[in-house]
């Protein structure tokens, strides 16, 4: 999946079913989350920050980007 520099957005990750079974296997609440619909328009890059603000891993995040990068 190309995810145009992390331009993507995290609505087109939910269009694709292979994004979304990728992400669920992290956390299965991020695509259904209740915050969902505010975040859906932030870019690829725009999650990453957020999540490394909230603790995330960086050894996670760079997993999930390259399984992305790699369907």
């Amino acid at each position: 999946m190309d995810l145009k520099n992390g331009t993507v957005t995290i609505d087109q990750l939910a269009k694709d079913p292979r994004a979304v079974a990728l992400l669920n296997q992290y956390d299965p609440s991020l695509i259904h989350h209740p915050m969902a619909p505010v975040v859906r328009g932030w870019t690829v890059n725009q999650a990453v920050s957020f999540a490394r603000k909230q603790g995330a891993r960086e050894e996670d995040i760079r997993a999930v980007l390259s399984q992305l990068e790699a369907l």
